[in-house]
């Protein structure tokens, strides 16, 4: 969730805690209706904290296995990434384009937002890397720099 979204949902929280103590102090009928923007607002700000303070920590702590070193290999079929305890195979067909940037290269997964980073200095020379953007320039919609065909280094 962006910066500003988040500071407006909490906005939001805040100002119904407001309104219901507004409403409770009011008493009569609409102690009630202030009750219940009070228990939201709490809900919304403690379900905030979880989603994005506490979860974030937890899953980042119980994955540390899988943040180990990873080799990705390139090909027709699609992007073997090899870890010690994995082999999988990613078809071409789950990646919807290939994004170069300064230090590394972004396989977008899809629509969703998902990405597989290649790091530049992973290749071990500028032959890998102009493999590379063969293969995945037959394989997915890319945007990539452009580079001097005249044997230069990418």
């Amino acid at each position: 969730m962006k910066s500003s979204n988040i500071r407006k949902v909490m906005l939001v929280a805040m100002a119904m805690v407001v309104l219901g103590a507004g409403l409770i102090a009011l008493s009569g009928a609409q102690a009630i209706v202030g009750w219940i923007a009070v228990g939201f607002a709490i809900w919304v700000s403690l379900t905030y904290v979880l989603l994005f303070y506490i979860a974030p920590g937890r899953l980042w702590k119980r994955t540390a296995a899988d943040r180990g070193p990873r080799t990705l290999d390139f090909s027709d079929e699609g992007v073997h990434v090899h870890t010690k305890d994995s082999d999988s195979v990613t078809r071409w067909s789950a990646y919807s384009e290939a994004i170069e940037k300064d230090a590394v290269y972004l396989l977008r997964r899809d629509n969703r937002g998902a990405y597989t980073i290649v790091p530049k200095r992973a290749f071990r020379s500028s032959s890998d890397e102009l493999t590379f953007r063969s293969i995945t320039e037959r394989h997915t919609t890319t945007h990539f720099q452009a580079h001097s065909s005249a044997g230069e280094a990418p």
